[in-house]
C-alpha cells in the first residue's frame, strides 16, 4: 500500500513539475518612455537566454544595447557605449520579439535609446521556455516512478512464474 501512494505521489509530482516548467516568468514589464539622446535601463538576470518582446508606440523607432553587469557599470561613470563589450543590439526598430544568445547565465544590463524627440515602449523580459531546471527535476522524477512501476512488474512475473 506505501509503494502505491508513493508512486501515485511521484507521478502527480512529476506532472506538475512538467506543467510548472511550460509556465512563462516575467523578469521585468514595463511601460516607459525615453527622450533623444538619453538611455534608459534595466537590470535583469538571465539564468537561460530571455524571452525579450519590444514595442514602440506611435511609429517611432528606438535602439537597445544588451551588456553585462560590469560594462553597466563602465557605461553610467560615463564610458561611451562603443567602448563596451555589447552582447547583443538592434538599431531602428518598432519591435522586436526573440531569444537574443547573451552566452552565459547572469546578470545582464539592457539600455534602451532613441534618435526621435520621446518614444513611448513597452518592454517585457521574460525567462525562455521550457524552464529547464524544473523540466529537469519533473522528467527525474517521472523517471523515478517509472521504475518503481516497471520493478513492481518484473516483481509480481517472477511470482506468477513461480506458482
Amino acid at each position: 500500500m506505501g509503494r502505491l501512494r508513493l508512486k501515485e505521489t511521484l507521478l502527480v509530482l512529476g506532472m506538475v513539475l512538467l506543467v510548472i516548467s511550460f509556465i512563462p516568468s516575467t523578469l521585468v514589464s514595463d511601460v516607459g518612455d525615453v527622450e533623444e539622446g538619453s538611455y534608459f535601463g534595466y537590470l535583469f538576470q538571465g539564468e537561460t537566454n530571455p524571452y525579450i518582446t519590444i514595442e514602440v508606440w506611435h511609429d517611432r523607432n528606438i535602439s537597445f544595447f544588451i551588456v553585462s553587469l560590469e560594462d553597466s557599470f563602465r557605461f553610467i561613470d560615463g564610458e561611451p557605449i562603443e567602448d563596451l563589450t555589447i552582447l547583443f543590439s538592434l538599431e531602428n526598430i518598432n519591435e522586436y520579439s526573440g531569444i537574443p544568445d547573451l552566452g552565459a547565465p547572469g546578470k545582464y544590463f539592457i539600455f534602451i535609446t532613441t534618435g526621435s524627440d520621446i518614444v513611448l515602449y513597452t518592454l517585457v523580459i521574460s525567462r525562455s521556455l521550457p524552464h529547464f531546471w524544473v523540466l529537469m527535476s519533473g522528467l527525474v522524477i517521472l523517471s523515478l516512478d517509472l521504475s518503481i512501476h516497471l520493478f513492481q512488474l518484473s516483481k509480481s512475473r517472477k511470482s506468477v512464474k513461480n506458482h
